[in-house]
């Protein structure tokens, strides 16, 4: 027994070593990994902090929200019009008349020079946007109201609305009768509670 623990005793040091050197060689593997962690949230923070710069919204955690939406200081301006598309899609398909009328919303919002953006609307017309988009666009109206006068606010609600109701006709309403549908007016009247309701 005794020479057996000695012998333990013996090989004692090597184990700690060899421990000691699993532990060593753990390390770079730990540092790349926190550093990719690192990078992430920087690169994260610098996002947020262009949309904050390009919108003047300061909610840091809308911003976040926005950034791990997959917006972006290109993609940023295509929000506003978030709406059409819901509204367009209200009747379980989007016409192509629906998307004529997105189109002269898009030229009329002057977005034509952001091809990102208009990249985006389109990705919303060709399949149905979240739920998750429509909260944004919410939000995100409602912090960027704050920054506009009263007949600022107004013309940007009136302005959207009419779009929305454009692409709401475009397609005659509901069986052709020229009228606005249940779903679709439900939308409009969600779009005119944003921008009256929540001041």
């Amino acid at each position: 027994m005794l020479m057996s623990n000695e012998s333990l005793i013996g090989r004692s040091p090597m184990l700690s070593s060899s421990v000691a050197g699993s532990r060593s060689a753990s390390r770079p593997l730990d540092d790349e990994v926190g550093y990719q962690h690192l990078d992430v949230y920087f690169q994260r923070e610098a996002a947020k902090q262009q949309l904050a710069d390009q919108s003047g919204i300061a909610d840091d955690e809308l911003l976040g929200r926005l950034v791990d939406f997959g917006f972006t200081i290109e993609t940023l301006p295509a929000l506003q019009l978030a709406p059409i598309a819901f509204v367009a899609w209200a009747s379980t398909t989007v016409t192509e008349q629906e998307s004529q009328a997105a189109i002269t919303a898009i030229y009329e919002t002057d977005l034509f020079h952001r091809p990102a953006a208009v990249a985006q609307i389109q990705g919303w017309l060709d399949e149905h946007p979240t739920q998750a988009l429509w909260d944004l666009w919410q939000d995100f109206t409602v912090e960027h109201l704050l920054q506009l006068t009263a007949s600022e606010q107004t013309l940007m609600a009136e302005r959207l609305l009419r779009q929305a109701t454009q692409v709401a006709l475009a397609s005659g309403g509901f069986a052709g009768l020229g009228s606005v549908c249940f779903a679709e007016n439900r939308i409009l009247q969600q779009i005119r509670t944003v921008f009256y309701d929540s001041k």
